[in-house]
């Protein structure tokens, strides 16, 4: 999901831009009225922007909302899992093999050295080895 003062930031933005658009609309008209040809260009002026702010604004919105939702972790079937390549195991696929045949006993047993084994190779990673 999202993050809320993300949006909560947008839609503030949003209400503004409409109040700005509305103000520019009704300036438009009675500029109209009065036949004023150099505040009628500036009231179109600040509706096209407006508008493309606002346009701006939706394209943001939905790139959060489809970043999030490509985020999603995906559930692969159990025979996908089995046919995965083993260059493409995460940490967790290694911890799924190695206790598929035990206890949990066993596997509680097991995980703090699989913890340290994990930190180990990253820490070798980071170093370069």
């Amino acid at each position: 999901m999202p993050d809320q003062n993300y949006l909560a930031a947008g839609q503030n933005q949003w209400e503004k831009l409409q109040e700005k658009l509305a103000h520019a609309h009704a300036t438009f008209a009675s500029a109209r009225n009065c036949g004023d040809m150099d505040v009628m260009g500036t009231a179109v002026q600040d509706i096209a922007e407006c508008n493309e702010k606002m346009n701006s604004l939706r394209q943001l919105h939905d790139q959060v909302v489809a970043q999030e939702q490509a985020q999603a972790l995906y559930q692969e079937t159990p025979e996908e899992w089995q046919a995965k390549d083993f260059t493409k195991c995460t940490w967790n696929d290694t911890w799924k093999m190695i206790t598929q045949n035990k206890s949990p006993a066993e596997a509680e047993a097991m995980k703090a050295g699989f913890n340290r084994g994990i930190a180990e190779v990253n820490s070798r990673r980071a170093r370069g080895e």
